[in-house]
């Protein structure tokens, strides 16, 4: 993964070189940036399951990291910037790239498809999601809010 302009301790950041540690307001902010290749979208799912690992997650917010930035990769071009928020109540993550390209839903014809249920994915798991354009590209964003526990209170965002 490529260098960042500071490198935080192991334990907050997975121990992976190029990803900044910020700290706002009660969320925990970690953004990494990546050259638009396979091994590297690889290693940052697993950098952002171990930034996960002790939240309360089922998997849903992996999977749809996993969709997401599978998308940056096939459908752009330069480096892609991930960033994540995480906070007791909820967590969300940005992924930024190079392209105009908006996702759309593809309701494919046969019930066993290879591609286009990736949408479908986000729009089943995801509490909140979208797109924001910038002059070079675009954000994909997406939110999971925390599962309210038995005699606990979860946080409002």
């Amino acid at each position: 993964m490529t260098q960042a302009e500071h490198v935080p301790p192991a334990a907050e950041a997975g121990a992976l070189p190029g990803a900044r540690v910020a700290t706002r307001r009660e969320a925990r902010v970690l953004t990494l940036r990546i050259p638009r290749r396979a091994d590297e979208i690889h290693r940052a799912r697993h950098w952002f399951r171990s930034y996960l690992r002790d939240w309360h997650d089922d998997g849903a917010a992996e999977s749809i990291f996993a969709e997401v930035a599978s998308n940056a990769y096939r459908h752009s071009r330069g480096p892609i910037t991930i960033t994540v928020y995480l906070s007791p109540g909820a967590v969300r993550c940005d992924v930024r790239d190079h392209s105009w390209r908006r996702p759309r839903r593809v309701f494919p014809r046969h019930p066993e498809p290879e591609e286009g249920r990736g949408m479908m994915i986000i729009t089943a798991l995801a509490d909140n999601w979208g797109v924001h354009r910038h002059l070079r590209g675009k954000t994909v964003w997406f939110e999971i809010h925390a599962p309210a526990r038995p005699g606990r209170s979860v946080p409002a965002q």
